[in-house]
Parts: C-alpha cells; structure tokens; sequence
C-alpha cells in the first residue's frame, strides 16, 4: 500500500529499482543558498532544497535506492558548474553526517557521565540510610536516591531515544550522499549522470 503511494509522489525507474527526485531548475545557483555570498565551490545548499531532500529521504524506506534528477533549461548546460554542484553536495552532506557524529559522541560522553552521577548518588544514599538516625539525612538520602535514578534515566533517553534519531538522520543523509546524481536538460538530448 506504501509503496503504490511513494509511487504517486516520485518517480519510480523500474529498471534500476530506484525512486527518481526530480527538480526541476531555471539555473544552476537555485541548487545553493541565495545568501551566501561564498565561490561556487565554496557555497552551501539552498535550505528549501535540503529540506525537500531530507523529507524525501524519510519518506521512502531505507532499503530502497533514490537517485536525484537536476532539470534545467538548455541553454544553462555547463559540465565544470555541474561537476562543481556535484562536489557541493557531497561535501554539504559530508559536512551534516560529520556534525551528526560529532553529536552523537556527544550523548555518549553525556550518557557515561549521567551513569556515573547516578551510580554514586544511589551509593551515597544507600550509605546515607544505613547511617540516618535524624530527618535530615533521611531527606537528604531519598534526595540522593531520587536523584541517582534521574541521572541514570537520562542517560537511557540520551543513548537510546536522542541517538537513535540522529542514527536514523545519518542514514538518510548517508543514503543522499551515495545515490546517483543526475543533470537533465529539457529541449535537448544533453544530459549528464554519475552513476
């Protein structure tokens, strides 16, 4: 059922087994964001187009190939600016895949630590109660306690909830950065392809 509906939003090639994005160009420079005022080889992604690519990405299931179809008019065709759009995006969606990772040693380093804090605070309670013999340590102690077992939720959250989403992120990003990426043009014959 899925499947039939992903085929009424993209493009499917039957022969390659693959969902085709396809977009749809006046110029090469809607491929980068407008204000960025950096050498071709240099500029970023427009966001509208990252955007739709991740959107893409997360709705078509993992297991299935895309590849992406650049259109533009022909009297744009230039294979250096084309070559030059290629490195962009794959040195863009390096660049968010880094970052994920990045991140993603971040939550563990985070994760390690709330596990530490709380270990230590439910010993230090535990210890706490074998020695109260006033409120004050009783409060103190169940203070411990409760907070031991905060710091070790939030470890679990970070490292199986937080993570687990920016997992997923980076396989989308990854399955983009590995599809084929093609340059069409219509009123001619003229196209290019990677892969």
């Amino acid at each position: 059922m899925k499947k039939v509906y992903l085929k009424q939003l993209y493009n499917f090639d039957e022969e390659h087994q693959r969902y085709v994005l396809e977009l749809a160009l006046d110029e090469y420079l809607e491929l980068f964001n407008p204000w960025d005022a950096a050498p071709m080889k240099k500029k970023s992604m427009d966001p509208e187009l990252v955007n739709f690519l991740e959107d893409a990405s997360e709705d078509i299931p993992l297991k299935d190939e895309i590849e992406i179809v650049f259109i533009l008019p022909k009297i744009e065709y230039d294979l250096d600016i084309e070559s030059t759009s290629r490195k962009v995006f794959i040195n863009y969606f390096n660049f968010l895949v880094h970052l994920i990772n990045r991140e993603l040693q971040k939550f563990l380093k985070q994760s390690l630590t709330y596990i530490l804090f709380g270990f230590s605070f439910l010993l230090m309670s535990y210890y706490l109660e074998k020695l109260t013999n006033g409120v004050t340590l009783e409060i103190v102690s169940q203070g411990l306690f409760i907070g031991g077992w905060v710091f070790i939720w939030e470890s679990f959250s970070l490292f199986f909830f937080k993570s687990r989403n920016q997992n997923l992120k980076k396989k989308w990003y990854l399955r983009l950065l590995n599809c084929p990426i093609n340059f069409k043009y219509h009123g001619t014959d003229t196209s290019s392809s990677t892969k």
